[in-house]
């Protein structure tokens, strides 16, 4: 599992690629698999973000375990703060969570002028 940070201003707009790998670091195969990304508000109590294949999520090249996670104006107008995120990969008998980390979202002079 990869521990990867992520940290936007508040009201920005952001593609983050993100290279899925196994534990020795060789791309992961994602054909066949279910991807999800997750944010949890900075209690680590509620869903804020919840992205799937389609969603805000582009499979970029499956065999070669790339992704996108497209974040639009509204998923980074949240509070200002730290959200707990994971990608977790499933399929039938199968469940990974393959990156945590943490959402930053800054304070921007921008943001409503």
């Amino acid at each position: 599992m990869k521990n990867a940070n992520i940290q936007f201003y508040e009201g920005e707009e952001n593609t983050v690629s993100v290279a899925i790998t196994d534990d020795g670091g060789d791309a992961l195969d994602l054909n066949g698999l279910d991807i999800g990304y997750r944010a949890l508000d900075p209690s680590g109590q509620s869903v804020v973000l919840d992205f799937i294949v389609g969603s805000g999520i582009t499979v970029d090249d499956a065999a070669g375990g790339l992704i996108s996670i497209e974040f639009i104006v509204a998923d980074t107008t949240q509070d200002v703060g730290q959200y707990p995120h994971e990608i977790r990969l499933e399929s039938a008998g199968y469940s990974e969570t393959v990156m945590t980390g943490f959402l930053t979202i800054s304070d921007s002079t921008f943001v409503g002028v």
